[in-house]
């Protein structure tokens, strides 16, 4: 499965197409402000971009533990900028 790191709005337009069922998503930097959005199922967001938005418990969120997990679990990842 592939892991898609989506650090923008903009850049989550690029990645929408190509993400599959079974992909993991997870929302970076100004990529969390989608968490009010549509968002693919499964899909995460760091909790440290969350509240640094202030939008904290607006979404499934993961600590950098997880996500260090999720590199290692899934093949290829995806930087979407």
């Amino acid at each position: 499965m592939t892991l898609h790191l989506v650090f923008s709005p903009r850049a989550a337009t690029q990645a929408n197409p190509r993400i599959a069922d079974g992909d993991t998503v997870v929302l970076l930097g100004d990529g969390v402000y989608l968490a009010d959005g549509d968002t693919p199922p499964g899909c995460l967001a760091l909790n440290t971009d969350l509240a640094v938005r202030g939008l904290e418990g607006r979404h499934t969120s993961i600590g950098y533990e997880d996500l260090v997990d999720l590199c290692v679990e899934n093949t290829p990842v995806v930087s979407w900028r």
